[in-house]
């Protein structure tokens, strides 16, 4: 496991043979939700794509409550 060092926190870091993951922070809400926003992305969830206005909402609480999964980093 490895740790990175934000300004305020560390941010826990897991690494697999080919991906580094780590939980997203509020610095990532415009790349996930222009991602999740897109039509292209949601081409079998029914229902469509959710309007990035609610995506930015749903989001950012829910990595203001730290209850966010981890996710692929760069």
């Amino acid at each position: 496991m490895h740790y990175l060092r934000s300004m305020v926190t560390e941010i826990e870091v897991r690494m697999t043979a080919r991906l580094r993951l780590r939980r997203p922070v509020m610095d990532d809400v415009k790349s996930i939700v222009a991602i999740d926003s897109d039509p292209r992305t949601n081409l079998h969830r029914p229902g469509g794509a959710p309007s990035p206005d609610k995506n930015v909402q749903t989001f950012s609480e829910l990595f203001a409550d730290g209850k966010s999964t981890m996710s692929v980093t760069g």
